[in-house]
């Protein structure tokens, strides 16, 4: 609780040997507006940051693995957030009733475990984007799948792909489920959230009039690269 209910503190420098943002660190900073956590840090703590309402920038270093519960709930001046691919774990309320939070970056290649109130109180509009090679996991993970998402982008080296443009409708479908390509459609797979694979085969017209209603992924390869879609089965 270092610089707890500071709330004349506008700015602060965390030097390259703290390892740790501790508990409260800077909650209640109401003043405090933008914030760097240097790469040295690997945990920030439980409500380290909360209700810091002025903030409107922060920087997280990529040696953070766990980001606290309520770590920056009711920080709602954050419009955006970027979160490393070093995290593994974002506790519950982490991000509770950030108001005007309307994006969410994620870099981690495996969905971070999170809890169904991390992102609670949130923009209703807010979307979320996740690496392409990564998207169908988010998407069937525990709740991250019931979030907006925009369009994946690619991480240099991580991806064994390229990213192509791929149309699929009607969506939601009941019966047929139509896949446009410009580029040789090589294979689909389809999943439901729950990760398991309901459909592998070549054709771009499939028939979905037996799956249970519900959100699903499709993952279409083509000779050009991947793409990653979400549909509902009505």
């Amino acid at each position: 609780m270092a610089f707890h209910n500071c709330s004349g503190l506008t700015s602060v420098t965390i030097g390259n040997s703290v390892t740790e943002i501790g508990g409260n660190a800077f909650g209640y900073c109401r003043g405090l507006t933008s914030v760097t956590i240097p790469n040295s840090v690997t945990s920030i703590g439980g409500s380290a940051f909360y209700e810091c309402s002025g903030l409107t920038s922060v920087t997280i270093g990529n040696s953070v693995t766990s980001i606290g519960h309520s770590a920056f709930a009711f920080c709602s001046g954050l419009t955006s957030v970027t979160i490393p691919n070093s995290v593994t774990s974002i506790m519950n309320n982490a991000f509770h009733n950030c108001s005007g939070l309307t994006s969410v970056t994620c870099h981690a290649i495996t969905p971070p475990t999170i809890n169904y109130a991390t992102f609670d109180g949130i923009s209703a509009n807010a979307l979320f984007y996740v690496p392409c090679v990564s998207e169908a996991a988010y998407l069937a993970a525990q709740y991250w799948s019931g979030f907006n998402y925009g369009e994946c982008f690619t991480e240099n080296g991580l991806n064994d792909v390229d990213v192509v443009e791929v149309t699929i409708y009607p969506n939601p479908v009941k019966d047929v489920l139509n896949i446009d390509c410009f580029d040789k459609v090589e294979s689909v797979e389809i999943f439901n959230l729950l990760g398991q694979q309901v459909y592998a085969g070549t054709k771009t017209t499939i028939d979905v009039s037996n799956f249970a209603k519900g959100n699903y992924v499709v993952k279409v390869y083509t000779d050009k690269g991947v793409m990653t879609k979400k549909f509902v089965v009505e």
